[in-house]
């Protein structure tokens, strides 16, 4: 990786304090996917960077630094930023936690920065049906890093998934045919109808988005392993109140 970045359209996902008046930030970037850089001052009463450097915005960022961690030398807004609010809120804090836990620094992953492009956009619109993009956007993440699923092919056998059968997934491996539905409330076990749907984008059905949504859970623990998303704690305890 190059030591400096020039005006690299960006995205703040993480920031935490650094020293006392510091950031340290990670960006999802378009050419360089996650860096990790110090604002310096970014804190301070008297700094202008604060304000620009907000989860959400399309910003272009500038840095130098030949470690892993670099050091923030510019930020500016690149347009206007979208307002988000409620379910959509915690939806975007959702995808940025995916991101920052998931997304390992200095891999570029140029269609899925234009997708996470999008769907703030998208969230941005109150039209929006948010749970539909969410799993497409989690389908998507899973096989830029390698943990492709597919839909519509028994990894077994290699046989079409059929609508009317009932298949299990292995996280890693896939679906195979069972034969134990209906005896079952096992949450590996999936209509094979609904696989299909969801690999047509067909989600507007309450089982169909309820059998996506369980699939995603369970492929992304083992991409993310341990690692808490804590968004989801928060949309809880809010959707309980």
């Amino acid at each position: 990786m190059s030591d400096k970045i020039v005006l690299e359209n960006a995205y703040v996902l993480h920031a935490r304090p650094y020293r006392e008046t510091s950031l340290l930030l990670d960006f999802f970037t378009e050419t360089f996917g996650r860096v990790s850089a110090i604002a310096k001052g970014a804190r301070s009463a008297k700094s202008t960077k604060k304000s620009i450097l907000q989860p959400f915005r399309p910003i272009s960022i500038s840095t130098v630094g030949r470690s892993d961690l670099k050091t923030l030398t510019g930020a500016e807004l690149v347009k206007a930023s979208v307002q988000l609010t409620g379910d959509r809120l915690f939806s975007a804090m959702y995808i940025n936690e995916l991101l920052y836990h998931s997304l390992p620094k200095h891999d570029p992953h140029t269609s899925l920065f234009e997708s996470y492009q999008k769907i703030i956009q998208q969230f941005s619109n109150t039209s929006t049906v948010i749970e539909p993009v969410l799993r497409q956007f989690e389908m998507q993440l899973l096989s830029e890093l390698g943990y492709a699923i597919s839909l519509t092919e028994d990894a077994q056998s290699g046989d079409s998934i059929s609508p009317e059968n009932h298949y299990l997934f292995k996280p890693g491996h896939g679906f195979t045919q069972t034969t134990a539905a209906g005896k079952s409330k096992n949450p590996f076990m999936f209509l094979g109808a609904h696989l299909l749907s969801f690999d047509r984008n067909e989600l507007l059905e309450q089982e169909v988005l309820k059998s996506a949504k369980r699939l995603m859970r369970l492929a992304l623990a083992e991409l993310l392993g341990e690692k808490a998303i804590n968004s989801k704690k928060l949309f809880t305890v809010k959707t309980e109140n």
